[in-house]
């Protein structure tokens, strides 16, 4: 089910200033509350480990039905808010920054799982709020 629209030319890219294009990622362990995520665990299998699936980066906003995400339809990943509350990002410029995960466009609930409903703004190219799903064009 797997879909992409790569490589994506950066004429393009409309806002390669304000486009995430890598980030430090916590992995499937962001489905899950703070309290039940587990250590590290590399090429682990473990949903609810730090790292598991981290080398695939979902933006906030996931379509479990109709989308695409790392551990689909059960867990997604998230950028890891691991330097103080604040997650490295690239952007496609070529700038780098510390960004909370709100400014980032994620939802966190209250016990620190990473909801499907953010806002993809920082993650479209273009800056608008829509998830990847099939008709997705950056």
């Amino acid at each position: 089910n797997s879909f992409k629209h790569w490589p994506v030319r950066i004429e393009r890219i409309r806002a390669p200033g304000q486009t995430v294009a890598v980030a430090d990622c916590m992995g499937t362990a962001a489905t899950f509350a703070l309290g039940d995520r587990n250590g590290y665990a590399n090429n682990g299998r473990d949903a609810h480990a730090l790292g598991n699936e981290g080398f695939n980066l979902d933006p906030p906003r996931v379509d479990p039905v109709n989308g695409e995400m790392a551990g689909l339809p059960t867990e997604r990943t998230a950028a890891d808010p691991r330097h103080r509350n604040r997650a490295a990002i690239m952007w496609l410029d070529g700038h780098a920054s510390l960004e909370t995960m709100k400014a980032l466009g994620y939802r966190v609930d209250g016990g620190g799982a990473v909801l499907l409903d953010g806002d993809n703004a920082m993650w479209t190219g273009n800056r608008t709020d829509v998830a990847w799903t099939p008709g997705f064009r950056p």
